[in-house]
């Protein structure tokens, strides 16, 4: 249990380092496990469809979610890519795969 927490907390380090000096447009993935970058992937999407209903603008927002392209990753074949892929799917969100093997625009 206690190793699995320090991996959390390590985890949450990385992903606030990486991600505080990039935009709110912007959500990269990098460092976490595939459980963590989906609640990740959640809670941005959340919040920028409650700004968006919050605001007077009502046209679509993108959202870049930076994934990499698995290259680190065990046997060298991504897992959160494929993992963000199913999860807008699921939740019916416009996205696209086509202008970088390493990211996801996706359209709130």
């Amino acid at each position: 249990m206690k190793m699995e927490e320090a991996n959390k907390r390590a985890s949450l380090l990385i992903f606030r380092n990486v991600n505080e000096k990039r935009g709110a447009e912007t959500l990269d993935l990098h460092g976490l496990h595939v459980k963590e970058a989906i609640d990740a992937l959640e809670d941005r999407v959340a919040r920028m469809r409650m700004n968006r209903k919050g605001g007077k603008s009502r046209r679509r927002r993108q959202l870049i979610v930076v994934t990499g392209r698995g290259v680190h990753s065990e046997g060298g074949r991504a897992k959160i890519k494929p993992a963000v892929e199913t999860y807008l799917r699921q939740h019916s969100i416009k996205y696209d795969t086509t202008s970088n093997a390493g990211q996801i625009k996706v359209w709130l």
